[in-house]
């Protein structure tokens, strides 16, 4: 597997703000050896106090149990996968209540996916985001962005009905190629409106240059993956902090 990763912060928080978007992905060896890309994104809820810890504690922690699933037990069922949630959550719980703050106050959204060496892939969302994965030519979407009723409105993990918005699937044959994951930052850029599809145009460039990449080139990658999200071009058509996980195989 091959993977990059960046985030940049929006030019709406340029003035003193901090990027609220977090993203960690790393290549994990399972119980039976194999190879699997594990990735989280999650986006602070601007309205939050504290949303960019909240982004940080999700990402961190969701990564971590499941990486730990992953190399003790195996690949992890829907109900595995959603104890782990569970758990998270409870961490930016007690953490707000250690600072006696609600467990809003830290609230973000929660993509993640695991991609298997074998064919096997999971995948979880809740809010809005994408996560995206390409077979050949042909770019698919996990699952529609949950932006609630009204703009700018989404679902988070620190909701109290968090579950209920909870996506989740487990596939145990897939043909996925590559695989991308994106906050809401670039939504406006990489999904097309009408049907609410992937933007090839978007994707198709970033994935032939990682495809092409070779393993030790990943952090020159990442580099420019940062440069890129912080081009005009890009800020332009969206002033909100971005994040993006690009993954292949090899």
């Amino acid at each position: 597997m091959k993977v990059a990763v960046a985030r940049a912060i929006g030019v709406a928080h340029r003035d003193g703000g901090v990027c609220e978007d977090a993203a960690v992905a790393t290549c994990v060896r399972d119980l039976s050896g194999g190879i699997n890309l594990l990735a989280v994104v999650a986006d602070g809820a601007g309205s939050a106090q504290h949303g960019a810890i909240g982004a940080h504690i999700a990402t961190r922690m969701i990564h971590r149990l499941l990486a730990e699933h992953l190399v003790n037990f195996g690949f992890p069922t829907p109900v595995e996968i959603t104890t782990a949630i569970m758990a998270t959550r409870a961490a930016i719980t007690l953490t707000a209540k250690n600072f006696s703050l609600p467990t809003r106050a830290f609230a973000s959204t929660l993509l993640g996916a695991i991609l298997a060496d074998d064919g096997r892939i999971a995948a979880l969302q809740i809010g809005d985001g994408a996560i995206v994965c390409q077979t050949g030519e042909i770019l698919g979407l996990a699952f529609a962005p949950d932006n609630g009723r009204y703009a700018n409105e989404t679902h988070f993990l620190a909701d109290d009905d968090w579950i209920k918005h909870l996506r989740l699937l487990v596939q145990l044959q897939s043909r996925v190629d590559a695989l991308a994951l994106t906050t809401d930052g670039l939504q406006r850029l990489c999904l097309e409106t009408g049907p609410l599809i992937p933007y090839g145009p978007f994707f198709r460039p970033l994935f032939a240059q990682l495809q092409g990449s070779g393993p030790s080139d990943m952090p020159s990658v990442s580099h420019d993956l940062r440069v890129w999200l912080n081009a005009a071009a890009i800020n332009q058509r969206t002033e909100d902090d971005k994040a993006i996980v690009l993954a292949c195989r090899m």
